[in-house]
């Protein structure tokens, strides 16, 4: 029969094939018989214990190949259950197809790969894209084929190159290597960029773009020039030239090429005139003569200049101080008549008089200084051996240095009274020397050799902060401090150590004392010296163990609360003694309480009070 059109397609398929799994609650994977056909994961259908489920990415299952590369492996997002029954009806195996050749494929992504993740297509207009594992790789339209992304494609590998490449312009924004040699028969532009492991170039003329010619090298820089000379040159006008003859450096100068300066291995010798500044030189200067400015110097006169030395007097030499400005020795300094300044005289018998204010450097003498003051006006130094000095802010100033003290100070009979030990901050009296205060001396501080004395004449001694909430504090932790006398308090005082009172206190207000929580527990502990006044809550039946570190004499009492559920009960440890030997029944109403008092005879804890079924809020 004749069609008009296409004709129609003959396609012969197999029934679709059926495989069955067992679920075991661990196995995710499971292969099919027959392979699918790619991208059909929707096509298929998939039941687990006649449940179906639904294919794709982050759904019940996904479809792939096996290990041996063939679409025949199902992957599920979960293990299905231990003896669930899986299924699987594939509808697309052993397709055959006897159609016409498509030659117009309109658009349509023509899918090339196993996964069905690489492909061509041409859904725009003048232009292919090439695809690889899903992501869009290279793009070919009319005149240019480039890369989707930016910097993305390799054009061979790092073991695999091109050929040849014929290219008329290559633009680059990163590095070019080149492994084997670049020849450049065009003008090559570098845009200001860098060449680097460069081994030889070969070059006629090297032209920059109006700005600087850098060259910068780790190691030497050698200009090897085959004519013997390298030129110098301005806008292209000679201004000089380095060259060489019998192999040490000749400088020549302008354009005539003149020598200027002939180097000889270390030395240089000079054509003209050296117009310089200052000349350094670590050898012998020798010329036939100096001028300097309009003064003309002979050798004679620069001979009492010659091996002089500073702060030493020698036969026909200049006399020159030394950096102390000291000198010496004259032999004979003879004063033709007076030597003064208009205020003091040096006599013939080597007096000196009228004289004012001398400053000088140090001073020392033999015999006493004797003057009405004597006035520092600089700081002295770490250095001094006894040094007087004054600064604006410390004022008088004493250094010492001695191997026992810096400083000590005596009386007019030449008995130390105090002393500052080397090394230290500290002032030291000696032993009964006192430190006084006051206009009569009333209040004295010192140490007899054996103990130590605040002694105060009149008013009150009063040790005390000038600033309230700053704890004063008397005597160590593990010293006893003894009141002579009296103590009055008038705050508040904070026993927290054992008190032991010889004799009578009396109180003007009430003593406190608080009262502490004991831990409820199975047996309940409460310690009598730290917690004489305390309170358990009982969460459950509960035992009392006896009170520890109890004196005697000591009373404690103890509050014993029900918690809220009530009818706990308390057994009482054999310390405790109660009125005919009978131990006490709690109140058991919740939250109720009973208190007790007991008083310490050296081994039991006797009642000695008792009032229950307390409300205690």
């Amino acid at each position: 029969m004749a069609y008009v059109g296409q004709a129609p397609v003959n396609e012969f398929a197999a029934a679709p094939t059926k495989d069955v799994f067992t679920g075991d609650a661990s196995t995710t994977t499971f292969d099919l018989a027959t392979a699918v056909a790619a991208g059909a994961e929707n096509a298929i259908e998939v039941y687990i214990d006649n449940v179906r489920q639904e294919p794709g990415s982050g759904k019940a299952f996904t479809v792939g190949v096996d290990g041996s590369g063939d679409m025949k492996r199902i992957t599920f997002t979960a293990a299905p259950a231990n003896s669930a029954v899986i299924y699987v009806l594939n509808p697309l195996t052993n397709v055959q197809a006897i159609a016409p050749t498509i030659t117009d494929l309109n658009g349509v992504e023509l899918i090339l790969d196993a996964d069905g993740d690489s492909s061509i297509t041409a859904d725009t207009d003048d232009r292919f894209d090439f695809k690889v594992s899903g992501t869009d790789q290279i793009q070919l339209a009319d005149g240019v084929l480039k890369p989707v992304t930016d910097s993305d494609v390799d054009l061979g590998t790092s073991s695999l190159y091109f050929k040849d490449a014929y290219i008329d312009t290559v633009t680059t924004t990163g590095n070019v290597t080149v492994g084997g040699d670049l020849t450049i028969t065009g003008t090559t532009s570098f845009a200001d960029t860098n060449i680097t492991n460069v081994g030889s170039i070969a070059l006629d003329t090297i032209t920059n773009d109006g700005t600087d010619i850098t060259l910068d090298s780790g190691g030497d820089i050698i200009l090897d020039a085959d004519g013997t000379q390298i030129f110098l040159k301005d806008a292209g006008t000679t201004f000089g030239s380095l060259t060489q003859t019998g192999g040490e450096l000749v400088i020549k100068s302008s354009s005539s090429d003149t020598t200027a300066l002939t180097f000889s291995g270390a030395n240089a010798t000079f054509a003209g005139t050296l117009g310089v500044g200052a000349i350094t030189s670590t050898g012998v200067v020798t010329g036939t003569g100096f001028t300097i400015g309009s003064a003309v110097i002979n050798e004679a006169e620069l001979e009492t200049i010659d091996g002089i030395t500073a702060g030493t007097v020698a036969a026909s030499k200049a006399v020159v101080v030394d950096s102390n400005k000291d000198i010496g020795t004259f032999r004979n300094v003879t004063i033709d008549g007076t030597l003064s300044d208009g205020n003091y005289t040096f006599d013939t018998s080597g007096n000196v008089s009228g004289l004012g204010t001398v400053g000088s450097g140090a001073i020392t003498s033999s015999g006493v200084i004797t003057g009405t003051t004597i006035e520092a006006t600089g700081d002295t130094s770490a250095s001094d051996n006894a040094a007087i000095g004054y600064t604006a802010g410390e004022g008088l100033i004493l250094t010492g240095q001695g191997s026992t003290s810096d400083v000590t100070i005596k009386n007019d009979a030449d008995g130390t009274v105090f002393t500052v030990p080397t090394g230290t901050d500290d002032i030291l009296f000696a032993d009964s020397a006192k430190g006084m205060w006051g206009t009569g001396s009333d209040l004295t501080l010192y140490h007899d050799g054996s103990n130590s004395y605040i002694t105060n004449a009149v008013g009150a001694l009063k040790l005390a902060t000038e600033t309230s909430g700053i704890a004063l504090t008397i005597g160590h932790t593990t010293s006893e401090t003894t009141v002579a006398d009296n103590l009055t308090v008038t705050g508040t005082t904070t026993l927290t150590g054992t008190q032991t009172f010889t004799g009578a206190s009396t109180f003007s207000a009430g003593a406190t004392l608080t009262e502490d929580t004991l831990t409820d527990q199975a047996t309940v502990t409460w310690d009598a010296s730290t917690s004489p006044v305390a309170k358990v809550t009982l969460g459950a039946n509960r035992t009392l163990a006896s009170a520890s570190s109890g004196g005697t004499g000591q009373f404690i009492s103890l509050l014993i609360i029900q918690d809220g559920t009530g009818s706990r009960t308390l057994t009482w440890n054999a310390a405790y003694e109660f009125k005919d030997d009978t131990a006490p029944t709690l109140t058991t109403t919740a939250d109720k309480g009973d208190l007790f008092v007991f008083r310490y005879n050296g081994s039991k804890w006797l009642e000695v009070g008792r009032n229950t079924a307390l409300t205690l809020s």
